[in-house]
């Protein structure tokens, strides 16, 4: 008896890094980290995302990378348990069929309670004088447009009376146009016409 058996190897590769890491808040006991999804998964389901921080001490020193602490893949944050002054995190992907996990996303760091809070002023400075900006940018244009419109009506003739002033076709400074446009306005009874 003699059996032949074919099997077909499929290779699946690790995913890309996630990205867009981030740290959404920190507080005294918590740090929260947040991220976006690689975007190629290796041709199957994600199944967890690997985090790892590295503490920066007072002063400046960065220790070694920390342990890995290991979230499920339906989840894109995760928030760890620990004090720190400042440190840097990182995370990876794993897919389901890959031995492989994906290279590290790129490094986000947290500075100081204090370099965090000035940053934080000036992030918001920016953002305030960026509003200003287009503000007054958008203020210009509107200014723009409405003079746009008023010379478009103007040039269909769409004008009050009180435009021209008192009108006296009879008067000899008065130009062609003029003249015109007072007859126009005594025919259709508006006052500024002739006197």
């Amino acid at each position: 008896v003699q059996f032949v058996c074919a099997a077909t190897v499929h290779h699946f590769p690790p995913p890309s890094a996630p990205w867009e890491l981030r740290i959404e808040y920190r507080t005294t006991s918590a740090v929260c980290f947040a991220w976006r999804p690689p975007k190629t998964w290796g041709g199957c389901a994600l199944s967890t995302y690997e985090l790892q921080v590295r503490q920066i001490t007072v002063k400046g020193v960065k220790k070694e990378w920390g342990e890995i602490h290991t979230f499920d893949a339906r989840t894109h944050s995760g928030v760890l348990d620990m004090t720190v002054y400042a440190c840097e995190g990182r995370v990876r992907a794993h897919n389901v069929a890959s031995l492989q996990p994906s290279e590290w996303s790129e490094v986000v760091a947290l500075g100081s309670e204090k370099e965090e809070e000035e940053r934080s002023k000036l992030d918001k400075s920016h953002y305030l004088n960026r509003m200003e900006q287009v503000m007054a940018a958008r203020a210009a244009q509107q200014l723009e447009a409405s003079t746009e419109k008023t010379h478009v009506e103007q040039g269909t003739l769409v004008v009050s009376h009180t435009d021209f002033g008192e009108l006296d076709a009879t008067a000899p400074a008065c130009s062609p146009f003029a003249a015109a446009v007072g007859a126009f306005y005594r025919h259709v009874g508006v006052p500024g016409g002739e006197r």
